[in-house]
This record gives structure tokens, sequence and C-alpha cells, in this order.
């Protein structure tokens, strides 16, 4: 019988120090440090009933029995605040203080020897039996009436708890057909038992030593259980958030590339709007000046197209626009940048281009927009200026060269392409 209760200590022991530095490296569960100390005293518990039984004086018997009787009064303690905390502070905590104060009088107590306690006068020699089979003898002490109280009032301990855990578990999961409702049933029939055999009205050994094992593994099972499920929920929740961050990420990207578009696009003809090629024009003069390398820039104009929209309509003269855009999409190359600089005039940034290939470039779009046919309107023509960018210059004065070139062209009798 004392190797059983040893072993069972050796249990306790390893699941109170997994769960003290599983709350050393967490500090956020408070339960399980509770629990680590409650496995700790039942420890102490079933040290002291192993040597009890296989004491050989009266003296020894006694001490541990005071021990073993001590320890519960620190298990009731334990038992109630866990409970209070496990089934999420069901009563008032006064309750707990209360058990608290009482049990440690009891506590106290347990180590005096008295008439109203554990009387060693009253010692006797009590033969167990062990599930009926095998039998051994002990040290069995009269329990006076301060530890009789003591025993009923843990009883009572015992009921109340049945009864909160019984409503926690019908409340959270609509059953009391759990582990931890029929385990604490078993520790009630044992708890009852027992006050029958510490009045010696029975012989068996005490029942609670394996009810308080089970108890104890239920509940290492349940808290374990309960880690598991809150890592679950909180990968759960992880998952479910980086779902929503990625969509609102995938949202904002593309409220952005939106908003990127409309600040620099123009909305009837899809071109770059002025904005945009002005920043153009900014980095190709610092790239230039930098590395010497040279840029021209187009600036085109549609021809009479104020008598477009005054014997056509503006609807139509917009339908003009977005045709001749993308024309003008349709002929430039890759790396050049063509935009609507206002109105009906465009620009047409080509990078790493000198004059020459700029007007050949140039040539060819007027070609396509005087050959291309627009519904009622007889024929549509634009005049090119062209200029390349020098070491003196600015922004302003290339601009201005190439509307210089533009309006000559104009002023030439339209429908051309003036370089220089």
């Amino acid at each position: 019988m004392a190797f059983s209760l040893y072993l069972m200590a050796a249990v306790c022991f390893y699941a109170g120090l997994y769960h003290f530095i599983f709350f050393l490296r967490r500090r956020t569960y408070g339960l399980n440090s509770l629990f680590s100390f409650f496995c700790f005293t039942h420890v102490l518990y079933f040290v002291a009933q192993g040597q009890w039984y296989s004491s050989e004086t009266i003296e020894r018997a006694l001490i541990c029995v005071q021990f073993a009787y001590g320890s519960i009064s620190l298990i009731l303690i334990l038992q109630l605040w866990f409970f209070y905390y496990y089934c999420e502070k069901p009563f008032s905590q006064f309750i707990n203080i209360l058990s608290t104060a009482l049990f440690s009088i009891f506590l106290i107590a347990s180590f005096t020897t008295s008439d109203l306690t554990l009387s060693a006068d009253k010692a006797y020699i009590k033969e167990f039996e062990l599930f009926g089979t095998a039998k051994f003898t002990a040290y069995e002490f009269a329990p006076g009436i301060l530890f009789e109280l003591f025993m009923l009032l843990g009883f009572a301990e015992t009921i109340f708890l049945f009864v909160i855990i019984l409503r926690y578990y019908h409340k959270r999961y609509g059953t009391v057909l759990k582990p931890m409702p029929i385990v604490f049933s078993i520790l009630l029939v044992a708890g009852g038992y027992d006050i029958f055999s510490a009045l010696g009205l029975t012989n068996s050994i005490y029942m609670s030593e394996f009810a308080f094992m089970i108890l104890l593994l239920t509940m290492a099972y349940r808290l374990t259980s309960n880690f598991i499920d809150a890592i679950d929920e909180v990968e759960r929740l992880n998952l479910y958030l980086d779902t929503i961050v990625k969509a609102r990420t995938r949202e904002l990207e593309e409220k952005n590339n939106t908003l990127q578009m409309l600040s620099t696009t123009d909305p009837l003809t899809k071109l770059f709007n002025r904005r945009y090629l002005e920043d153009k024009l900014k980095k190709k003069v610092v790239q230039s000046e930098r590395y010497g390398t040279p840029f021209s820039v187009i600036l085109m104009d549609i021809d009479k197209f104020k008598s477009v929209n005054d014997n056509y309509g503006h609807d139509l003269g917009d339908q003009v626009l977005i045709s001749i855009s993308q024309t003008l999409l349709d002929n430039i190359r890759e790396t050049d940048v063509a935009g609507r600089w206002g109105g009906e005039e465009f620009l047409i940034l080509t990078p790493e281009t000198d004059i020459v290939v700029c007007k050949t470039l140039a040539e060819r779009l007027r070609i396509q927009i005087q050959n291309k046919s627009h519904a009622s309107i007889d024929q549509i023509t634009a005049s090119f200026g062209i200029a390349q960018f020098k070491p003196d210059d600015s922004i302003n004065s290339l601009i201005k060269r190439s509307d210089n070139r533009l309006y000559k062209a104009k002023d030439s009798g339209r429908n051309q392409v003036i370089a220089g």
C-alpha cells in the first residue's frame, strides 16, 4: 500500500513541477501556479499516508497522521481557490477567505495532541482491508470533536464545489457528462466513505487517496487541454487576422493604384496628365545633366480643333481626342512617354533620343493622324514642334523652344513637323 502512495506522490511531483515551470515561463496562467501547489501538497499528503501505514510506533504514526491531515487542510484551501478561478468566479470571494481561515485553523490544530483533535492516548491498531483482498494493520487514532467538525466541513466544501462544477459545465457545455464532474462525484463518494472509515464504522482503507489522484490527473488534463485549445484559438485568430490584413492590404493597394492613376492620368484620353509629365521632365533633366544622355520633347497640337467642336459638337470632339491619343500610344516606343499637355495639345517625351530620330517619330505620327478617319469629319491633322535638351536648358526653356517650333509649323500651313 505504501508503495502505491509513493508512486502517486512521484506522479504528483512531476505534474506539479511541470505546471510550475510552465507558470514561470508564461506568468499569465495563474491556474497553473495554483495547480502546481495543489500537486506539491498532494505529494506531502501521499508521503505522509505511506509513512503512516508503515509506522511501527505510535509516536511516528501520530506525526504522519498529523502531516496527512494538515495536508488535507491545504488541499481543501487550494482546491476551493482553484475551482473559484477555473469556473470563472461563480461565488463570492468571501467564501474563499472564510474557508481559508477555517482550514488554516484546522491545519494548526492538526499538530496539537488533545482530545479535541487526535490524541495519542486513544490510539489503537486497526486492520485495514485493501479492496476486500489484502489486509494490513496500522495505528489509528480516534478523532476528537474538533476533528469531526473538520471532516464535516471538508465534506461540505466538496458538495459545494460539486454543485458549482455541475452548474458551470451545464452552462458552458450544455451537459454534465464530462470528466471533471464525473471525477468530482467519485471524490464526493470517496470522502463520504472515508468519514465512516475514520469513525471506525468500516475497516476499508481510505479511498480519498485514489479519488484525489484521479481528480489531480483530470485537472492536469483539463489545464493542458485548455492550453492547447487556447493555442489553437490563437492560431485560428492569427490566420483570420492574417487573411483580413492581406485582404485590407490588397484593397488599399488597389485604392492606392486607383488614386495614383487618377492623380497621374487624364480622365478622358487615359494618357498621362500634365503633372506627371512635368515630374518626368524634372527627372530627365537631372539624369541628362549628370550622365550627359540626350532626350527630346515633341509638342503636338490638333489643327483647327475649335472648329471641330463648333461644327460637330463636343462629344465628337472628345472622340477625336481619344482616337488620336490611341494613335500616339500605338506608334511611340515603350521608352517614350505620351501625355495630354492641355486642351488639344499633347507632349511626347523621348528618352535617349536626339532631334533627328525624334523628328522621324513625329513624322510617322503626323502621317498616321492624317490618314485616320474620324466619323463624319473629312480629315484631322496635327502640327508638331520638336526641341532637344541642351546643357544650359531648363524645363521652361525646353518647352518654350518646342512651343515656338509648334507655332512655326502652324504659321507655315499646319500639318507639319518643325524641329530645331
